[in-house]
């Protein structure tokens, strides 16, 4: 019969040896401490042991071929996640550290541990991992840097901000924006208001600011009626069709407050 050595491990009444070398297992009592040893790696917790093995049994229903298809695709999503939620942080890192060198009296370590900061950064990174559009990763920058700021929002409707941002799409974000100030919108992007505008036509206004809806009135439409539904806005776009105001800011007193949250500080 082989002998297995098992290194003697102080203070552990099974395997003691009085620090006089090796404890010497072999036969029946080998095998029973063998069966009976907790082989999991150390910190591994026996939920992760318990998915990994589910993992490895989904994996061994799969042909060969198709198995080994989704472990690349699952490693290059996982990677590209990742990168983008990292990207996205050291974006962050960076406009704090330039905050940091425009406001007096700006410490870091009191920044990490506001419960706003930590809870407006955790937030913002689930919508990072799952959106590329710049302008909501740069809303998402704009809205943890703001979020202690001594006059931001509070605690619940910052986290409302949060998820209007996780859920709106650029263009929601884009013609709020220039709906809460229409002149400084277009003066800010070196844009010409249309003659027209000022006669009445509410589209050509929405087409003027944002050229990349030009021709598209039912979609950006759309966008207004949700931005309305989200109860941003004063009154309905569709309502302004053929008035002379249109470009006065139709949103509310909490639609300027959202726009506020996501603009730069200090902008």
């Amino acid at each position: 019969m082989t002998a297995v050595t098992i290194p003697a491990i102080r203070n552990d009444p099974p395997f003691a040896n009085a620090g006089h070398g090796p404890v010497i297992l072999s036969g029946p009592a080998c095998a029973h401490t063998m069966q009976h040893m907790d082989t999991r790696p150390p910190g591994k917790s026996k939920g992760r042991e318990l998915a990994e093995r589910l993992a490895e049994a989904g994996a061994g229903s799969v042909p060969m071929v198709g198995a080994a298809l989704a472990v690349a695709l699952v490693t290059a999503l996982n990677w590209k996640l990742n990168q983008r939620r990292d990207d996205w942080l050291e974006d962050l890192a960076e406009a704090i550290e330039e905050l940091g060198e425009r406001v007096d009296r700006f410490d870091v370590e009191t920044l990490v541990a506001d419960p706003l900061f930590v809870d407006a950064v955790v937030s913002a990174v689930r919508t990072v991992e799952h959106t590329y559009q710049e302008a909501k990763l740069t809303a998402l920058r704009n809205a943890v840097l703001n979020s202690v700021d001594p006059h931001a929002p509070d605690a619940d409707t910052q986290a409302i901000f949060l998820s209007l941002v996780d859920r709106f799409t650029a263009t929601h974000l884009r013609l709020l924006t220039m709906l809460n100030d229409p002149p400084r919108w277009f003066a800010v992007h070196d844009l010409t208001v249309p003659p027209g505008a000022i006669a009445g036509a509410m589209a050509e206004i929405v087409e003027a600011g944002l050229p990349e809806l030009k021709g598209r009135p039912e979609f950006y439409g759309l966008v207004a009626a949700d931005l309305n539904a989200s109860g941003l806005l004063a009154v309905e776009l569709s309502a302004l069709l053929g008035t002379t105001a249109l470009m006065r800011p139709i949103t509310n007193g909490i639609g300027r407050q959202f726009v506020e949250f996501i603009r730069p500080p200090g902008v």
